[in-house]
């Protein structure tokens, strides 16, 4: 429980604290596959604190490209087609058991 030093009515709930294990944070890394993963593929496995020097190490491109495709579904004549068919089906359907 919390609470303020020159306030003492205002306190908070019961807290718990968990202590922080290490190998929670390294819990998915393999640093032995790994490097075998990039000495394989004519790379180098770098420690994340080197994180900076591996920045440096990097020369930026001169040109950047985005390519992306964006598919409308309602811009498909098949799709437009399938619904107008559907709804003509069920238009019909309901005509013939007598619901219209």
């Amino acid at each position: 429980m919390f609470r303020l030093k020159d306030q003492p009515e205002v306190k908070s709930k019961s807290v718990v604290v968990i202590a922080d294990y290490p190998e929670l944070k390294y819990l998915s890394r393999r640093e032995q596959y790994l490097r075998k993963l990039a000495g394989a593929t004519g790379g180098e496995y770098r420690e994340f604190i080197e994180f900076e020097r591996f920045f440096l190490t990097l020369t930026p491109r001169e040109r950047i490209e985005k390519r992306e495709t964006v598919w409308r579904l309602w811009n498909l004549a098949l799709v437009m087609a399938f619904v107008i068919i559907m709804l003509t089906v069920e238009w019909v359907w309901r005509k013939l058991v007598g619901l219209v």
